[in-house]
């Protein structure tokens, strides 16, 4: 995490994260820990969005997955939720931890982009047209609220 924060501070315009997979986790589990420490120290929130792609919920400080069923915590920046549900390559096994990171944010601020290409991000094709589509989408959302 320290890392992350590291990084955040030696690039001051970086106010948006994309995760893949465990990335997903650090992304949402920085989200959540900066959330908290601005509730704590007042300190402004960086990151206005995230793109998750197939991902997993954050963990808390104690290393406990954070589940929507077992606590009252919202990731409440738009974000974006790519999955590959069901495609060429059969069924994703990692939907539900994507579902579960999906379940811990903002219905209102965060569509499910299906890519049809299991646990994979998508190369070419129309599929990137639309995908670019919807993250242009998520930044104007980022930015009006």
């Amino acid at each position: 995490m320290e890392y992350l924060y590291d990084t955040l501070e030696k690039n001051p315009d970086v106010e948006g994260i994309v995760g893949y997979s465990e990335g997903a986790t650090m992304a949402a589990s920085l989200i959540l820990n900066e959330d908290r420490k601005a509730q704590e120290t007042g300190r402004p929130r960086r990151i206005k969005c995230a793109i998750f792609f197939t991902g997993w919920p954050p963990l808390s400080p104690e290393q406990d997955v954070v589940l929507a069923d077992e606590s009252e915590y919202t990731l409440d920046i738009p974000t974006l939720h790519v999955v590959g549900a069901d495609g060429v390559f059969g069924t994703d096994p990692y939907r539900y931890g994507a579902l579960a990171l999906f379940n811990i944010c903002d219905p209102d601020t965060a569509p499910m982009f299906d890519t049809g290409r299991c646990h994979t991000i998508p190369r070419s094709g129309p599929v990137i047209t639309e995908l670019g589509n919807v993250i242009r989408d998520l930044i104007d959302r980022a930015y009006k609220t």
